[in-house]
């Protein structure tokens, strides 16, 4: 039996023909009005999943690019303001070099100095300065201002440094981070005040009693008292480790930044244009970690102790050592001492801030200031220290107010004698005047002592001898109290001849020269002393020329990668085109194509399914 094909059949095979072309047709208008081949996943899933994975890169891409470019912008601007205070160093340089050449009269200094003071003021708003309302030289803590300005408790200026040191990272591609910040300490210092402890301790999370291996008298026995940095108390309690001491400074906002170093020493590193400073007060943790300056004297005996004689050491007839704490100087009478807690008795009751102690071996004398901005250097001396009248004088003063018959004296100074005729003396002051003015004296000076209660006699020679003699029976060296002869070295003798030590560097920054050199040129300074300051300076502006050239190699690195950026986005770009793009020229020829068979298949559909008068009938 043969089938019939019905025209019912013939027209849905038909219509079904003509709808898969309308809707190719449909699809083929849509890539020509949108320019891609496909807009969804079932369209082309291959096709789809590659220009999702190029758009991804491409955003990443504009991300990375445009955080770049924010930072070349950060760091152009912080070059920008160095670039100004480039400037300002190298006229404050000028200005040293011509203050030192010739001299100035009142108003070119004070002249000069002006400018320097506005200099100053320049370089100061310089390093306060703000981008994007965050501040740029202050670390990480751009939301104030990194740079005050303040008095210590000695009226001494500085400038302190508020923000932080931390590194602003930002990522400039995958896994890379590149820093785009500068903070104030790199910036405006070429040298950072900072005070090492000289002791390191056992360990740093135990207590200090325990830790530290050496304690200095006099000790409470557990370090518990105070201190001061800066100015600021700090308590020392029992149970205090180095850790919780380094803590205890750093809430204290005393301008430094403690910690503990890998050798577990405690480090104090100044924020202040100042050195660090530090003062011991009735805790003595300071000198047993060694963070002042100590003079450490040589051996001269064993098993030493307070009640060690001074004739069992064989050093009798002690006279004088010249101790020299800062601005101090002081010239120490020791005759009276007979046994070594003697000797430590004399200097620690001298009045100058220091704390002699014989040290842990017991082998040699140790003298500490107490005071970490004082260095201490101590000599021997030739100084006649001559016997108290009992009541104050100065140099108006009878001679025969106080019982003293003029005459002649001989003083022999190293190997010079020479004879001083006070015959016709009347005061105190001609006594002083004669003895200072002697023909050929050598240098030899008279004084009233310090508590203006008699005369001394010092000779400028502190290793050779110093004698005052009578002359021709008479008394006059005996009434003024100075018959003496003066030979020995004690400070060599006791081992303590020599300057502190302390690991201590001593702050330069470019606002603290700038002050003391304004200072320097109103006051008139010698060449020596400005030129050094012109040295100081220099080293500033190369420490700030370094941070230049390294602010500007950050920049060249990231403007080739912002290049790389650029080139990358170019070939992702090519090739999302490539995978998503239509060909316009094909789509049209297409399209029209399309469009011809439909009409044709249209067109032979109307003629083969016409009805005739037989389809009727049947």
């Amino acid at each position: 039996m043969v089938a019939r094909v019905s025209n019912l059949m013939l027209a849905e095979r038909m219509l079904r023909n003509i709808q898969r072309d309308l809707a190719d047709l449909a699809k083929t208008h849509e890539q020509f009005s949108s320019g891609r081949l496909f807009s969804k996943p079932s369209e082309n899933p291959f096709g789809f999943m590659t220009s999702l994975r190029v758009r991804e890169l491409l955003t990443s891409q504009h991300r990375y690019a445009s955080t770049v470019e924010g930072a070349i912008s950060n760091l152009e601007f912080s070059e920008t303001l160095l670039g100004s205070v480039n400037g300002i160093i190298q006229r404050s340089q000028e200005m040293a070099i011509l203050a030192s050449n010739s001299p100035m009269s009142d108003t070119a200094a004070s002249s000069l100095g002006e400018e320097l003071r506005q200099l100053f003021e320049e370089v100061f708003s310089t390093a306060n300065s703000q981008n994007a309302g965050r501040y740029v030289f202050a670390g990480t803590r751009t939301d104030r201002k990194p740079f005050e300005r303040g008095v210590d408790e000695l009226g001494q200026a500085y400038v302190v440094y508020r923000g932080n040191t931390d590194e602003h990272r930002v990522e400039v591609d995958q896994g890379i981070l590149v820093t785009d910040n500068m903070n104030g300490l790199e910036a405006f210092f070429a040298k950072i005040g900072t005070i090492r402890a000289g002791v390191p301790v056992s360990d740093p999370t135990t207590t200090l009693l325990t830790s530290v291996p050496n304690v200095p008298p006099p000790s409470n026995g557990d370090f518990s008292g105070t201190f001061k940095v800066n100015g600021t108390t700090i308590t020392v309690t029992a149970t205090d480790t180095l850790e919780t001491l380094r803590d205890k400074i750093n809430q204290a906002n005393a301008d430094v930044v403690a910690s503990v170093d890998s050798l577990n020493r405690l480090v104090l590193q100044s924020n202040r244009t100042t050195q660090v400073r530090l003062e011991e007060g009735t805790s003595n943790v300071l000198q047993a970690l060694g963070m002042l300056p100590t003079i450490q004297g040589t051996l001269i005996g064993a098993g030493l102790s307070d009640t060690t004689t001074l004739a069992a050491m064989g050093l009798t007839g002690m006279e004088a050592m010249r101790i020299e704490l800062g601005d101090e100087t002081l010239d120490l009478d020791l005759s009276s001492a007979n046994t070594l807690g003697d000797v430590l008795t004399l200097i620690n009751t001298s009045g100058l801030g220091v704390n002699a102690y014989i040290n842990a071996n017991q082998t040699g004398i140790n003298i500490t200031s107490l005071d970490s901005n004082k260095d201490i250097e101590i000599s021997d001396t030739r100084r006649v220290f001559g016997n108290s009248f009992g009541i104050g004088i100065d140099n108006s003063m009878p001679l025969f107010a106080l019982g003293i018959t003029p005459g002649v004296i001989e003083i022999q100074n190293d190997g010079l004698i020479f004879q001083v005729d006070m015959t016709s003396a009347n005061t105190i002051g001609d006594v002083l005047h004669m003895i200072n003015t002697a023909p050929n004296n050598g240098g030899v000076e008279a004084v009233i002592n310090a508590n203006g209660t008699g005369i001394d006699i010092l000779s400028p020679y502190h290793s050779a001898s110093l004698e005052v003699r009578e002359v021709g029976g008479g008394t006059m060296a005996f009434d003024l109290g100075i018959l003496d002869i003066q030979n020995k070295s004690s400070a060599s003798d006791l081992g303590v001849v020599g300057e502190s030590l302390l690991d201590q560097t001593k702050p330069e920054s470019v606002f603290q020269s700038m002050l003391e050199l304004e200072e320097m040129i109103r006051a008139g300074n010698q060449e020596s002393q400005l030129m050094s300051k012109h040295s100081e300076l220099q080293r500033e502006l190369d420490a700030l020329l370094a941070l230049r050239a390294k602010g500007g190699t950050r920049v060249s690195n990231m403007r080739n990668l912002l290049s790389n950026f650029q080139d990358r986005e170019v070939f992702l770009t090519e090739m999302l085109s490539n995978n998503e793009d239509a060909d316009l020229a094909e789509v049209i020829v297409r399209l029209q194509t399309q469009q011809t068979s439909i009409n044709a298949a249209m067109q032979s559909g109307a003629n083969l399914l016409q009805n005739s008068l037989l389809n009727f009938l049947r």
